[in-house]
């Protein structure tokens, strides 16, 4: 006796807003957050400042220099000021082994990671002032790639 067995199970696709849902749950997430600065006054007057950043479990960035064209390098920048001269800037973290296939491994960024500024003002600068930083980064999970975002810093030299 042959028993044949059918199954009535139907592929339902899913709708342009179903698709348009789920690509936005990750359209405005940042994956990078600011959590604060410190900031180090040097014997010379320069100043050093300490940026610390997390990145979303799960996720990485890729570091401030790759190797391979293909990756998009973290950046970082500060507003011009007639008031002060950004002598060095310094990415500090662990760095995590990643692999893209069985045979290509590089480094990433994930967790936290920190970056240190020295800032060198100007004789006749004002005891204060206020500027504003930007990271420009990409965040990767296991499976892609997002686009590119920048995230703005306030920072307030005293």
């Amino acid at each position: 006796m042959l028993l044949t067995l059918f199954c009535s199970c139907l592929h339902k696709e899913k709708t342009d807003q179903q698709l348009q849902l789920n690509a936005s749950k990750n359209y405005d997430k940042n994956f990078v957050d600011f959590v604060d600065y410190k900031m180090f006054k040097e014997s010379n007057l320069n100043i050093k400042l300490k940026l610390n950043f997390t990145i979303d479990s799960g996720y990485h960035i890729q570091p401030d220099t790759v190797t391979n064209s293909n990756f998009i390098a973290t950046h970082f920048s500060i507003e011009d000021s007639e008031t002060y001269d950004v002598t060095a800037v310094k990415f500090d973290y662990k760095p995590k082994r990643w692999t893209l296939d069985s045979t290509t491994y590089f480094k990433v960024i994930s967790e936290n990671f920190s970056i240190w500024l020295t800032i060198a003002p100007h004789k006749a600068s004002p005891k204060s002032s206020t500027t504003n930083a930007i990271l420009y980064y990409q965040a990767c999970d296991a499976k892609k790639c997002y686009f590119p975002r920048s995230l703005t810093i306030p920072i307030s030299l005293e």
